[in-house]
C-alpha cells in the first residue's frame, strides 16, 4: 500500500464540491451593492439644502478648480496640495469638470461627493460582514 500526500486543497480533490458562488450570483450582488450606492447617493443629496448642494466650499474652488483648470483634469490628481495627495477629491473635481458646464460644478461636486460617501459606507458594511455578523446586538 502506497500513501502519498496532497498538497493541494481538499475542494480541489473533489471536482463536484463548489466552492465559489456562480457568476450571476456575484453580478446579482454587484447590482445590489450599486443600487445601494445610487439610492444611498441620492438620499444623502436631497437631505442637503438647496443653497448648500450649489456652493464652492473652500478647496473644491480655490485649489482644485484652479489646478483641474490650469494643469487639466487627469494631470491634478497626482498634483499634492498642502503636502498631501488629495486623490479623491480632485478625481471628483475632474469628473465634474470634464462632464459638466462649468456653470454646474458645485452641484455635481456636491453630488459626487454624497456618492463617494455612499460607497464608503455601503463598502465598510460589505467589508466588515465577516467581522459582525447581519442581526448582531451591540
Amino acid at each position: 500500500m502506497k500513501i502519498t500526500a496532497v498538497a493541494a486543497p481538499s475542494h480541489r480533490l473533489d471536482p463536484e464540491a463548489k466552492t465559489s458562488r456562480p457568476i450571476r450570483a456575484h453580478s446579482i450582488r454587484a447590482a445590489g451593492v450599486l443600487a445601494a450606492v445610487a439610492v444611498l447617493g441620492f438620499l444623502s443629496w436631497f437631505r442637503l439644502p438647496e443653497v448648500t448642494r450649489g456652493t464652492l466650499w473652500a478647496e473644491d474652488a480655490a485649489v482644485f478648480l484652479a489646478d483641474t483648470m490650469s494643469i487639466g483634469a487627469w494631470q491634478s490628481i497626482a498634483d499634492p496640495y498642502a503636502g498631501y495627495l488629495h486623490t479623491i477629491p480632485r478625481l471628483v473635481s475632474g469628473i465634474a469638470y470634464t462632464v459638466a458646464p462649468i456653470d454646474a460644478y458645485a452641484t455635481l461636486v456636491s453630488f459626487l461627493s454624497c456618492v463617494v460617501v455612499a460607497a464608503v459606507s455601503v463598502g465598510t458594511y460589505f467589508l466588515s460582514a465577516q467581522i459582525f455578523p447581519t442581526g448582531a446586538t451591540a
